[in-house]
């Protein structure tokens, strides 16, 4: 049998085989990772002496590796490694997480310390259609620690340049202790090469005390400098696509598939009263089968204004594919986010069903049957109309028939899907004939003008 131990061996350098020196304390992290690496086996028997641990060579390889995550590591070191949890495969979006699963990270661990707070990049994504960075914010001042950190400003170089247009956008975050970790995209508007230096240099942080409601900021100096290296596999073209109604131009500029994800690049140009109409636009895209490909981050649009003309440029990220489609369809659509365009609708508990809930113009919740179960109410229902989800995460109950926010009660259940049929929402209260149904006109529309299929060439 191959020992992993002589395989990665093999792969450090000199410099990174000195630095493997196992102290104490590196003894009691190893044998934290190995507990959290391993599954608890099922045991019919309790064990009731101390356990012993037998370093197999899997378990070998894992000691190691928790030694060297104090350090960068190679690119191929991580490859050899598949049961290595990464910090995008348990905070990434799905993205991320598949992307992993072929160990396309890149180990960083450079850490910096300014005005009390450690700030340090664990891992860097670049696959061709975005750059994901994980990193950890932890306070070592005593009194910062019980407080949550943010990056507020930075600034961004490639290759020794700095760069004009960036910041940091979706992701994941979460907290350790006082440590906050996040999983972000950094957006980088302009085009990067297959390999350059980041520079990241942080000069302030936003400081928020969650128990008394107040926030306040730290300056200070926060620098990293890492290589970045593309991997993975990526398709980009230009399809040079476009629609050209009375509503305005519509274009996709660049299509990217990558491992993280399907990136597309859109452009429209409209009269400047158009763009500002109480109405927001974005985009939902689906395979040639008519498969939804999932949205998953992007950029927000940014407009420059000429002689009554609006151009909007923004990008848009959907869940990777298993493999590239003949075609893929874009379809715009409409959302409200003025609240005068917003119209609210109620519905008596106790009315006759099947009780249709009205959703604006273009479908609703049909009621079936109502449970009620001790401290809760069940509801089984049908989705009428597109949007399928929205619409059912639109449905919630209230007590009484006049509106308001503290008297509402949001529903529970598997909603997350674009099913139709025998949907079931359940509301963690108890039944009464004072309970009056809720839903609004707060449902996308589909903008049909602007839909375009794009071959994939």
């Amino acid at each position: 049998m191959n020992d992993p131990f002589n395989q990665i061996h093999k792969m450090l350098s000199e410099e990174e085989k000195e630095k493997l020196r196992f102290t104490a304390d590196d003894r009691k992290a190893v044998f934290n990772k190995i507990e959290e690496c391993k599954e608890q086996p099922k045991r019919k028997n309790k064990v009731k002496a101390a356990a012993a641990y037998i370093l197999t060579p899997v378990a070998l390889a894992i000691l190691i590796v928790a030694i060297m995550l104090q350090t960068p590591m190679k690119q191929e070191v991580v490859t050899a490694l598949p049961f290595l949890q990464t910090y995008f495969s348990k905070y990434g979006d799905e993205g991320h997480k598949k992307a992993v699963k072929e160990s396309k990270v890149q180990v960083i661990n450079q850490s910096s310390v300014s005005e009390g707070v450690r700030i340090t990049i664990h891992e860097v994504l670049y696959d061709g259609a975005r750059i994901s960075v994980a990193y950890s914010l932890e306070p070592e001042a005593e009194d910062l620690k019980g407080k949550l950190l943010d990056i507020f400003l930075f600034d961004i170089k490639v290759n020794g340049e700095k760069v004009r247009e960036y910041g940091l956008s979706g992701g994941v975050e979460d907290t350790q202790g006082d440590q906050v970790i996040q999983v972000q995209n950094l957006e980088i508007k302009q085009d990067l090469p297959d390999q350059f230096t980041l520079g990241f240099d942080i000069q302030e942080l936003l400081v928020s005390n969650p128990e008394k409601m107040e926030s306040e900021y730290i300056k200070g100096e926060w620098g990293f400098s890492f290589p970045i290296k593309r991997v993975g596999e990526v398709y980009t073209f230009q399809p040079n696509s476009s629609k050209n109604t009375e509503l305005g131009e519509i274009k996709v500029n660049n299509i990217a598939f990558a491992p993280s994800g399907v990136l597309l690049e859109i452009e429209r140009k409209q009269p400047s009263e158009r763009i500002n109409n109480g109405r927001m636009i974005d985009y939902k895209l689906f395979d040639e089968k008519g498969n939804e490909i999932k949205l998953i981050g992007g950029s927000s649009d940014s407009f420059r204004y000429k002689d009554g003309l609006g151009t909007g440029k923004g990008e848009r990220l959907y869940s990777p594919v298993e493999s590239i489609p003949e075609s893929i369809t874009l379809k715009p659509y409409y959302r409200f986010f003025d609240p005068d365009l917003i119209k609210e609708y109620t519905a008596a508990i106790t009315g006759e069903l099947p009780l249709y809930l009205p959703q604006g113009e273009e479908g609703g919740i049909v009621v079936n049957k109502i449970e009620r179960k001790p401290d809760e109410v069940w509801v089984h229902f049908d989705v009428v109309g597109d949007f399928a989800e929205e619409r059912k995460n639109n449905l919630s109950l209230q007590l009484g028939k006049e509106t308001a926010p503290e008297k509402r009660i949001e529903g529970e259940g598997n909603l997350k899907n674009n099913k139709r049929k025998n949907q079931l929402i359940k509301f963690k209260t108890s039944y009464s004939d004072d309970l009056y149904f809720l839903t609004t006109n707060y449902i996308p529309e589909w903008i049909p003008e602007w839909e375009m299929k794009i071959p994939i060439k």
